[in-house]
């Protein structure tokens, strides 16, 4: 919870802002139902042409890296005896698992991301 929060928060005070800056016809009804912000690589690839790709593309980006560090953070100084290099393990660890799952996703359902 506590490294969802300061991510979560960034993530929709930026895209409050966007959607004041934003035309409504630049903004898809589909692709940013949940934020307007497109802080990763998903932009790069067609996500009708390649749905696989646009979902590793969004994986990575700058929120995702920032979540990433604070969840390590976490885990880090809120167990007694969890060290560094296990609290990152874990958090790549839930990261990659997510990765995957959205992969699957993707492969089963290609239609539902165009």
């Amino acid at each position: 919870m506590y490294a969802g929060l300061p991510w979560h928060v960034i993530e929709k005070c930026i895209s409050l802002v966007l959607l004041y800056i934003k035309s409504p016809d630049d903004i898809h009804p589909v692709l940013n139902a949940e934020t307007l912000v497109q802080d990763n690589l998903g932009v790069l690839v067609s996500p009708a042409a390649h749905p696989i790709l646009f979902v590793v593309g969004t994986t990575f980006g700058v929120l995702s890296i920032y979540w990433l560090w604070l969840v390590a953070k976490g885990l880090h100084h809120t167990g007694s005896k969890v060290s560094s290099g296990a609290a990152w393990g874990v958090a790549i660890t839930v990261f990659t698992l997510n990765l995957i799952f959205g992969i699957i996703l993707a492969t089963l359902f290609p239609s539902f991301i165009s």
